[in-house]
């Protein structure tokens, strides 16, 4: 929230940096002088974007981004929630225990690799596996579907959205998996693909600026 990066598994550089004042420095003199800077969580922002102007239609939504991990961000009356009924700590789902591991484990682009070679004996990454044949790519992305489906079923019970939205690259074979993931859902949430993928996160950047945007994008 103030700018200063934490990470230390990438990004090293940035670590304890304060991004602010150094953005702040690079934009003196210049129009955008006076311009407020915000940050937020590449996961929230998505997931607020598609709120305002994407899949999640204004409907309280969870939104996931699926690739190399697991992002999500959830949203209430447009607002992005990190705490409370139904969201997990700092609204990140991809470390919360799942099966003997972590959510990430199990529903990443990694797990998909693994799945593949569980089904088909060969190994395979998202891309690749959508490339294939429904009759043979089949059973992966139903395991896949269903296994992200129980992922997201007690989250999307406690928290109570109207939409889950999905983004990431391994989305875009939503048709593939998306019914077997939606049959694990509680009734009454909709399952949608994302309408903008990685402008969302844009979209929900320039959200934030505030209430003078216009409503609809």
């Amino acid at each position: 929230a103030r700018g200063v990066s934490g990470m230390t598994h990438k990004f090293r550089a940035l670590y304890g940096q304060d991004a602010r004042a150094a953005l702040l420095a690079r934009l003196r003199g210049t129009p955008l002088q006076d311009t407020p800077i915000l940050f937020g969580n590449d996961a929230d922002l998505f997931a607020l974007g598609e709120w305002w102007a994407g899949a999640g239609e204004q409907l309280d939504t969870i939104g996931v981004t699926l690739g190399t991990g697991i992002g999500s961000g959830f949203i209430r009356a447009g607002q992005v929630q990190t705490g409370g009924p139904g969201v997990p700590p700092g609204g990140e789902l991809w470390n919360t225990p799942f099966r003997g591991a972590t959510v990430e484990d199990a529903v990443s682009g990694a797990a998909l690799t693994r799945l593949a070679h569980d089904h088909l004996g060969v190994t395979l990454d998202a891309r690749q596996l959508a490339a294939l044949p429904a009759s043979q790519s089949g059973p992966v992305w139903t395991a896949f579907g269903q296994a992200l489906g129980d992922v997201l079923a007690p989250w999307v019970q406690a928290f109570g959205p109207q939409r889950v939205v999905l983004g990431g690259n391994i989305s875009r074979a939503f048709g593939q998996f998306g019914a077997a993931l939606q049959s694990r859902l509680p009734h009454g949430t909709q399952v949608r693909q994302s309408r903008h993928f990685e402008n969302a996160a844009l979209l929900g950047a320039a959200f934030l600026r505030g209430p003078e945007l216009p409503q609809h994008y």
